[in-house]
């Protein structure tokens, strides 16, 4: 898995900057340790602590063809190929956010 831990502003996903504002903060929820996986950067793939908690937040893509939108939660080995998440993997929670115009979730 490629990653980023240099925390840089211009790298986080404008939906999280939106959830860090509108739910996140007012909850006193504190987000730390991002680190970006830029092998999925499209689908906005990075991981942090909130507060105490592991998090793996996904950016959901409107599909160009079909109604709804797309999402994918996958891990890759070091060298290997993608696989699932197990339950016996660090993640406490799993946050997928999607927006449509002014809507989103």
């Amino acid at each position: 898995m490629q990653t980023d831990n240099q925390g840089k502003a211009e790298c986080i996903p404008e939906n999280l900057i939106q959830e860090i504002d509108i739910v996140y903060r007012p909850n006193e929820l504190v987000v730390s340790d991002l680190v970006y996986d830029l092998e999925s950067k499209k689908y906005g793939a990075c991981s942090f602590i909130l507060n105490s908690k592991v998090v793996v937040f996904r950016v959901a893509r409107i599909t160009p063809k079909k109604i709804g939108q797309f999402v994918t939660l996958w891990k890759r080995a070091e060298s290997g190929p993608i696989r699932p998440y197990d339950l016996t993997d660090s993640a406490d929670l799993f946050v997928v956010s999607n927006q449509q115009k002014d809507c989103h979730g």
